[in-house]
């Protein structure tokens, strides 16, 4: 897609990509009309691009495949709503735009692509190959099916993509930075830092103030935001994993020869005896992921007809999972009286989360693929609305014991702002944090982080600040932070050194090519803005925000 053209990384002319126009598989593969209605007619025109018009059905559409995208990716399902607030619509026109505009260019110039290339791209496609390591059509038509395309719309697509890869490879491949300009970044790149820190921990501190009744009363005033009840939901969900599933479903002699037959040569190096184990949990992995899509139809039918998640699961002899009380992070209610006795959720539990929080309370969403092939389906059992808690609605031990947690929390961060402002120099440094009783540690850090393997992990803000002044720079920040405890990084850059460059030397190299592919996406962004002028772009912003109010 076109983001791969901003972040222009080093293949990106070689691989496939989505595009966004309509050529039919029919035409590669044989029979029909090739040409289906996608055109202006359809919608209102949100955009024009020279000749070419950019309807709402379109637009519409590109943010519709995105949205099933990015649940199919990352197993978070996002509303069209949403979608318009975050600015999503925006950026899919933009995308349309940008390959319209290279489209044109690449028809004046007369480029074109035969049906042979798509083909051969289509098949070499290792997304779409089946366990033997061969291009499998049912595994591909699920695939796209699952991210929002048919067997039309994704070799038009790809026909485009491979289209605008030819154009923009012949004219910005071989671009390259001046070498000097290049050793410059190389080496502030490369820059080391050399730190002293102090890691300050709420839990380290000594309070033993007894909080009285006013105290507490205080405490949910002053912190009525930290302490307010987010929306809480319970939610059931039945879950179709192809290794559980597999486990279950038998291997025939035939399915084997099969699998083994169809195996590339060069990968027939072992009998079929020495492969057997291999070949079998390769063949009822694909087998089970058949049959995940076969009945995640039958599934969702059997929902729409007023069937509970648990007798489905009984049918189906699929396993369904309960959650209750659990907020949009993926955290449980900590003040819950069996709070203590519940376990964080695992990533792949925090994408039901995820899609639980699109839902409407008492409704069933569809299928989304996860992690590993996983397959699930969300039921929303009940939604409790965010609240402000009271003191009332906590025991009295659990708000003394909050009470003082804040108070640790309070003080571990004055002293961090302390030593931060009383540091101008390492030795300043070191002497401040003597007076609070602390030890300082060293480190040496990149701008990835510490250059060794070290315990301390710090975000990527924090080392940024940390490279932005001279010696001296002092900077403190929080690392962790939960509701009743926080842990407090204070870091002195105590020295700064710039690396000798060879510029033969293998990293430096290697660098290089970054330093290009930089180079290069700066040239595909004046190319870009230069087509507009060849090609005038107009764009009717008074849609996108009549659709914004219209959901604000």
């Amino acid at each position: 897609m076109i983001e791969k053209i901003r972040h222009f990384s080093s293949t990106w002319w070689f691989r496939t990509f989505l595009g966004l126009v309509a050529v039919t598989f029919a035409v590669l593969w044989g029979g029909g009309d090739w040409m289906h209605n996608m055109g202006g007619g359809r919608g209102q025109v949100v955009a024009t691009v020279g000749a070419e018009r950019i309807t709402t059905w379109q637009l519409r559409s590109a943010v519709d495949r995105r949205l099933k995208q990015i649940a199919a990716s990352t197993g978070q399902r996002i509303s069209e709503e949403d979608a318009l607030k975050a600015g999503l619509f925006h950026q899919v026109l933009d995308t349309l735009v940008q390959q319209a505009l290279i489209a044109q260019e690449a028809h004046r110039l007369g480029i074109t692509l035969t049906d042979e290339s798509v083909r051969k791209a289509l098949a070499q496609n290792k997304s779409f190959f089946d366990p033997t390591g061969k291009f499998d059509k049912q595994h591909f038509l699920m695939v796209i099916e699952r991210l929002g395309y048919n067997e039309a719309s994704f070799v038009a697509e790809l026909r485009q993509d491979l289209i605008r890869q030819n154009l923009l490879s012949t004219l910005f491949q071989n671009l390259s930075l001046p070498s000097l300009e290049e050793l410059i970044l190389y080496k502030w790149q490369e820059q080391t830092r050399q730190v002293l820190y102090t890691l300050i921990s709420s839990d380290d501190i000594v309070f033993s103030e007894t909080p009285k009744d006013e105290d507490i009363k205080e405490l949910f005033t002053k912190y009525k935001e930290v302490l307010k009840a987010p929306e809480y939901r319970d939610f059931s969900v039945l879950v179709m994993d192809p290794k559980e599933l597999g486990k279950t479903l038998t291997v025939s002699q035939e399915e084997l020869e099969k699998a083994y037959a169809d195996r590339p040569e060069a990968l027939k190096d072992k009998s079929l005896d020495a492969l057997k184990a291999q070949l079998e949990e390769e063949v009822r992995h694909q087998k089970a992921l058949s049959l995940i899509y076969e009945q995640s139809t039958k599934i969702e039918d059997d929902i729409a007809a007023g069937n509970t998640l648990k007798e489905i699961g009984t049918k189906y002899k699929v396993p369904v999972v309960s959650f209750q009380k659990v907020d949009a992070s993926g955290a449980y209610d900590p003040f819950a009286s069996d709070a203590a006795s519940k376990l964080a959720l695992s990533d792949a539990q925090k994408a039901y989360v995820r899609e639980a929080f699109t839902l409407e309370p008492q409704t069933a969403g569809t299928f989304v693929e996860g992690a590993e092939n996983v397959s699930f389906l969300v039921h929303v059992d009940k939604a409790l609305e965010a609240h402000e808690r009271t003191a009332a609605d906590v025991s009295p031990a659990r708000a003394a014991a909050l009470w003082v947690a804040m108070k640790k929390k309070e003080k571990a961060a004055g002293i961090a702002s302390d030593i931060a402002k009383k540091s101008q120099s390492p030795s300043v440094f070191l002497t401040t944090l003597q007076s609070h009783g602390l030890k300082g540690q060293s480190v040496r850090l990149t701008r990835r982080g510490p250059s060794l393997p070290s315990k301390l992990a710090l975000p990527e803000r924090v080392v940024a600040a940390l490279f932005q002044g001279n010696v001296g720079q002092t900077v403190p920040a929080p690392l962790e932070s939960s509701l009743e405890k926080a842990l407090f990084f204070v870091g002195c850059v105590e020295g700064v050194t710039s690396p000798e460059v060879d510029p033969q030397d293998k990293s430096f190299v290697e660098r290089r090519t970054d330093f290009d592919q930089m180079y290069q996406n700066d040239y595909v962004a004046s190319y870009l803005n230069s087509l507009a002028s060849r090609f005038p772009v107009e764009r009717n912003n008074r849609w996108l925000e009549a659709q914004l109010k219209e959901h604000s």
